[in-house]
Order: C-alpha cells, then sequence, then structure tokens
C-alpha cells in the first residue's frame, strides 16, 4: 500500500466519521427539543462525546491489542509523530472539532430539507 493510498484512507475515514457524529449528534439534539438557535451546544456536546471517544476508548483498545505500524514508507513520512501516534495532541482536537461542526451543519441542512 502506498502512502498516497494511506492518505486517501485517512481522508475516507475522517469525512465518514464526519458525517456520523454529525449526524447521530444533531439527531440526538432534535430528539432532546433542541431549538435551532442553539445548536452550537449540540455541536460541543457532541465533540466532547467524540473527543472522550476516540481518546479514550480507542486508544486504550489499540494499546490491549497491541497495534502497530510496519510500513516504512509511512514511518518515514511521520517521523518523530510514529511514537506518539495514539496520543492526543492540539491538532486532533482541532481536526475533531472541525469534523463534528462540519458533519451537524450537513445534517441540519438535510434536517431542514426533509422537514
Amino acid at each position: 500500500m502506498d502512502l498516497g493510498t494511506i492518505i486517501g484512507w485517512y481522508i475516507g475515514t475522517l469525512i465518514i466519521e464526519s458525517l456520523t457524529y454529525g449526524a447521530a449528534g444533531y439527531l440526538i439534539f432534535k430528539a432532546l427539543k433542541g431549538r435551532d438557535k442553539y445548536w452550537l451546544i449540540g455541536v460541543f456536546v457532541t465533540f466532547i462525546v467524540f473527543v472522550s471517544w476516540n481518546g479514550y476508548l480507542s486508544n486504550s483498545i489499540f494499546r490491549v491489542l497491541e497495534i502497530s505500524i510496519n510500513n516504512k514508507a509511512f514511518l518515514n513520512f511521520l517521523g518523530e509523530d510514529a511514537i506518539n501516534l495514539f496520543t492526543t495532541d492540539f491538532s486532533d482536537i482541532v481536526i475533531a472539532f472541525i469534523q463534528v461542526l462540519v458533519g451537524f451543519k450537513i445534517a441540519q441542512v438535510v434536517g431542514r430539507k426533509l422537514q
């Protein structure tokens, strides 16, 4: 698997996570009778759930399963970040917030069109 394929899969997973968490967050927000003018509260709650899941449970699962990367080209691409691959840093938080925000807004637009 070459580096372009790995990056493509990464972007694909970002899109799928964005749509999944955003839509789920919006549906729960509407089920709890949230008003559209308070949509940002729904985004923040969804974001907290998303970061909690990715930061705690996923990393715990990766450590228990002892998942490692054996692709030398990908490790060279990561550089020093390969050591800290399964940790959470500021860029992960920013990307997660953007994912949830975009997914929530897409679900909000689709929800309005379906009403």
